[in-house]
């Protein structure tokens, strides 16, 4: 029994570490799943809005993509 409650410490360290994975696994899903249900004009938004692109050439392709 003393040598259980001496090792308290590695049991903390798994623990933690089965948390930081579980967080980590779900979090990558998260990411590639809002990826996979952006649109292409989804996509062109972000553009424009992070100044990638103009706002003539956003208005071109939003047309491209619509039609």
């Amino acid at each position: 029994m003393m040598g259980f409650m001496g090792m308290w410490w590695l049991w903390l360290i798994v623990i933690a570490i089965v948390v930081i994975l579980f967080y980590a696994v779900n979090s990558f899903r998260t990411c590639v799943s809002d990826i996979q249900n952006e649109t292409p004009l989804d996509l062109l938004k972000k553009r424009y809005a992070k100044g990638e692109i103009n706002k003539l050439v956003f208005e071109e392709k939003k047309k491209d993509l619509l039609n």
